[in-house]
Protein backbone atom coordinates (compact mmCIF):
# COMPACT_ATOMS: atom_id res chain seq x y z
CA UNK A 1 0.00 0.00 0.00
CA UNK A 2 1.12 3.55 -0.41
CA UNK A 3 2.30 5.51 1.96
CA UNK A 4 -0.09 6.96 4.95
CA UNK A 5 -2.61 3.54 3.54
CA UNK A 6 -4.14 1.21 5.95
CA UNK A 7 -6.51 -0.72 3.25
CA UNK A 8 -5.33 -0.97 -0.51
CA UNK A 9 -6.68 -2.66 -3.95
CA UNK A 10 -3.69 -3.31 -5.67
CA UNK A 11 -0.85 -1.34 -5.12
CA UNK A 12 -1.87 2.48 -5.54
CA UNK A 13 -5.41 2.48 -4.94
CA UNK A 14 -5.79 3.38 -1.04
CA UNK A 15 -9.12 2.50 0.07
CA UNK A 16 -8.57 3.76 3.72
CA UNK A 17 -5.94 5.79 4.68
CA UNK A 18 -4.78 6.49 8.36
CA UNK A 19 -7.00 8.64 11.23
CA UNK A 20 -4.68 11.39 10.73
CA UNK A 21 -4.89 11.43 7.00
CA UNK A 22 -7.60 12.47 3.87
CA UNK A 23 -8.59 10.34 0.95
CA UNK A 24 -8.62 11.47 -2.32
CA UNK A 25 -8.92 9.83 -5.13
CA UNK A 26 -7.56 6.07 -3.64
CA UNK A 27 -4.65 8.38 -2.23
CA UNK A 28 -3.83 9.54 1.36
CA UNK A 29 -2.95 13.32 1.90
CA UNK A 30 -1.89 15.13 5.37
CA UNK A 31 -3.91 18.43 3.42
CA UNK A 32 -5.99 18.37 0.51
CA UNK A 33 -5.37 19.81 -2.70
CA UNK A 34 -6.17 23.19 -4.27
CA UNK A 35 -10.06 23.09 -5.22
CA UNK A 36 -10.87 20.68 -2.34
CA UNK A 37 -11.20 21.02 1.12
CA UNK A 38 -11.32 18.69 4.42
CA UNK A 39 -14.27 16.32 5.56
CA UNK A 40 -12.91 15.66 9.03
CA UNK A 41 -16.49 13.72 9.25
CA UNK A 42 -15.52 11.55 7.00
CA UNK A 43 -11.92 12.09 6.44
CA UNK A 44 -11.89 12.98 3.04
CA UNK A 45 -11.35 15.72 0.37
CA UNK A 46 -14.49 17.70 -1.23
CA UNK A 47 -14.47 19.54 -3.32
CA UNK A 48 -14.98 23.31 -3.02
CA UNK A 49 -18.18 24.78 -3.68
CA UNK A 50 -18.06 28.73 -4.41
CA UNK A 51 -20.87 31.03 -3.68
CA UNK A 52 -23.18 31.35 -6.64
CA UNK A 53 -25.86 34.04 -7.04
CA UNK A 54 -28.46 34.58 -9.05
CA UNK A 55 -29.30 37.91 -11.37
CA UNK A 56 -30.29 41.53 -9.69
CA UNK A 57 -34.32 42.20 -9.92
CA UNK A 58 -35.46 44.88 -10.62
CA UNK A 59 -34.75 48.72 -9.09
CA UNK A 60 -37.74 48.67 -6.50
CA UNK A 61 -40.13 51.73 -6.11
CA UNK A 62 -38.47 55.03 -4.64
CA UNK A 63 -39.46 55.23 -1.42
CA UNK A 64 -38.92 58.77 0.56
CA UNK A 65 -36.71 58.08 3.41
CA UNK A 66 -38.24 58.67 6.86
CA UNK A 67 -37.46 61.86 8.68
CA UNK A 68 -36.21 63.84 5.89
CA UNK A 69 -36.66 67.32 5.26
CA UNK A 70 -35.28 67.43 1.46
CA UNK A 71 -38.27 66.55 -0.45
CA UNK A 72 -38.44 64.52 -3.89
CA UNK A 73 -35.25 62.75 -2.55
CA UNK A 74 -35.56 59.01 -1.79
CA UNK A 75 -33.79 55.40 -2.18
CA UNK A 76 -34.82 52.18 -4.18
CA UNK A 77 -33.44 49.09 -3.89
CA UNK A 78 -32.64 45.86 -5.99
CA UNK A 79 -32.05 42.07 -4.65
CA UNK A 80 -30.58 39.09 -5.87
CA UNK A 81 -30.88 35.11 -4.29
CA UNK A 82 -28.27 33.11 -3.26
CA UNK A 83 -28.52 30.27 -5.41
CA UNK A 84 -25.49 28.15 -3.64
CA UNK A 85 -23.91 28.41 -0.20
CA UNK A 86 -20.66 28.04 0.21
CA UNK A 87 -18.44 25.30 1.54
CA UNK A 88 -16.31 26.24 4.85
CA UNK A 89 -13.47 26.90 2.45
CA UNK A 90 -15.60 28.41 -0.71
CA UNK A 91 -15.66 31.93 -1.76
CA UNK A 92 -18.14 34.00 0.04
CA UNK A 93 -20.82 35.20 -1.54
CA UNK A 94 -21.35 38.82 -2.68
CA UNK A 95 -23.83 41.28 -1.00
CA UNK A 96 -26.96 40.45 -2.44
CA UNK A 97 -29.07 44.11 -1.91
CA UNK A 98 -28.07 47.49 -3.33
CA UNK A 99 -29.92 50.56 -2.58
CA UNK A 100 -29.30 53.83 -4.48
CA UNK A 101 -30.44 57.58 -4.54
CA UNK A 102 -33.85 58.72 -6.50
CA UNK A 103 -35.70 61.44 -7.06
CA UNK A 104 -40.08 60.39 -5.97
CA UNK A 105 -42.52 61.67 -8.12
CA UNK A 106 -44.04 64.65 -7.63
CA UNK A 107 -48.00 63.89 -5.71
CA UNK A 108 -50.92 64.43 -7.83
CA UNK A 109 -53.52 66.91 -6.18
CA UNK A 110 -57.26 65.53 -6.52
CA UNK A 111 -58.72 68.60 -7.10
CA UNK A 112 -62.68 68.34 -5.84
CA UNK A 113 -65.66 70.07 -7.22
Amino acid sequence: CPAGCELCVGRNNCTRCRTDMYHLHGQCNHTCPPGFEPDVQLMQCVPQIHCEVGEWTSWGQCVRKQNTTVHRRGEETRTRHILRPPSASGDPCPHVAEIRKCATKKMQKIRSE
